[in-house]
């Protein structure tokens, strides 16, 4: 996974206090009348809302297993709690 990917997946785990696991398939496929290409990298991540990067995947065909805390996802939501401040009534429409 790029360093982006990275910081954006652990930046959800953090933003809403959770676990995060970011699947990607591997191998690459041809697609369309052009027969595109597509490659995927498989490099998958699992992510702590400490911001940890608790397994990562390497780009093989593998599945990725990590233990989870939810004891600290509990912790983080009490000493952070972000969800109070959701404006559930902004979302309504959608």
């Amino acid at each position: 996974m790029t360093r982006t990917s990275e910081a954006w997946v652990a930046g959800v785990a953090v933003a809403n206090p959770s676990f995060v696991l970011a699947c990607n398939r591997t191998g690459s496929e041809t697609v369309g009348r052009r027969e595109l290409v597509l490659d995927f990298p498989g490099n998958s991540l699992i992510a702590a809302p400490s911001r940890a990067v608790l397994a990562e995947g390497r780009g093989e065909d593998s599945l990725l297993v990590a233990e989870i805390d939810l004891e600290l996802a509990r912790e983080l939501k009490l000493r952070v709690p972000v969800a109070k401040d959701r404006r559930a009534d902004l979302y309504a429409r959608w």
